[in-house]
């Protein structure tokens, strides 16, 4: 081959390559943006798989309870138990607790069974009747347990008998809590801007006395007159400047308390109550707030 032929040759590969590198380049994406896109998407695809998570949580939840109450009518109090706690494991619930509860007494094991409703009646947004009948069989329970500690005998079945009829609480959810907002109390911005401007017109007031006692002492005719003119200006003036020196300091401290007033979390609706049962080994008791 001859050196012209060569160099065409080479030339001729070079501009090939030059056309194809380009379409190559753009057929092939660039790895930062591969990344980048796969960034932006990950948010989405969090939020879709948590969905996922909550759903498949609670397709279980409903049919772990289903069952439970199924073997708790069938009187399989074992099964009922394993399958409330594992409902349970996957959702604190309070309900929950009061079944247990009650499977545990079925079973004898009262020792258990106060533990469960311990628990249960110190839960915010629970059954009432399920509450009221928990704190009923507290003491009960207690009492039961302290004359099988003293050696006593106790008849189990006559325990159960005037209880026998009660029901399971509903596994429902509890209510999720009220919404708070942030409530700014400016009460004491108000009042030291209150006291500020009162400051202001009092060494205003004053001034216009030190002003007057100014022209009576350029007007007496007598030196009292004078001394007394000039000993009421000299106090006024004096009043004056204290005074608005005190305005100064209250309106800087009126700012202040306007810019960081003090914040308190109240529930949205503005009206809470709130009943907390206290439960203890030696009684119970309950707990009534309200907030405004």
């Amino acid at each position: 081959m001859s050196g012209k032929t060569y160099l065409s040759a080479v030339v001729s590969a070079a501009l090939c390559f030059g056309m194809l590198a380009p379409a190559v380049a753009q057929e092939k994406p660039d790895a930062s943006e591969k990344s980048s896109e796969k960034k932006a998407n990950q948010p989405e695809a969090d939020a879709q798989k948590t969905d996922a998570q909550k759903a498949d949580v609670d397709k279980r939840y409903k049919a772990l309870t289903r069952q439970a109450a199924k073997a708790y009518g069938a009187e399989q109090f074992d099964q009922s138990l394993e399958l409330f706690a594992k409902a349970y494991a996957l959702k604190q619930v309070p309900n929950l607790l009061y079944n247990m509860g009650r499977i545990e007494e079925k079973r004898g094991h009262f020792k258990a069974a106060i533990g469960h409703y311990e628990k249960f009646v110190t839960e915010p947004g629970v059954d009432i009747k399920a509450r009221k009948d928990a704190l009923e069989r507290l003491s009960t329970l207690r009492e039961v347990v302290a004359l099988r500690e003293k050696g006593k005998e106790v008849d189990e079945d006559k325990i159960q008998e005037k209880h026998d009829d009660r029901k399971l609480a509903e596994a429902k959810e509890v209510d999720e809590p009220a919404p708070m907002r942030v409530e700014r109390d400016y009460t004491a911005a108000w009042i030291t801007m209150g006291v500020a401007l009162a400051a202001y017109g009092g060494a205003g007031y004053f001034a216009l006395q030190a002003r007057d006692a100014n022209d009576e002492f350029a007007n007496a005719d007598t030196r009292t007159a004078r001394r007394d003119a000039a000993s009421t200006g000299e106090t006024s003036s004096i009043v004056a400047d204290s005074m608005l020196g005190l305005g100064v300091v209250m309106t800087g401290l009126g700012v202040y308390f306007f810019l960081s007033p003090s914040e308190t979390e109240v529930p949205a609706d503005q009206t809470a109550m709130q009943l907390t049962p206290q439960v203890g080994p030696e009684g119970a008791g309950m707990t009534f707030s309200v907030e405004f």
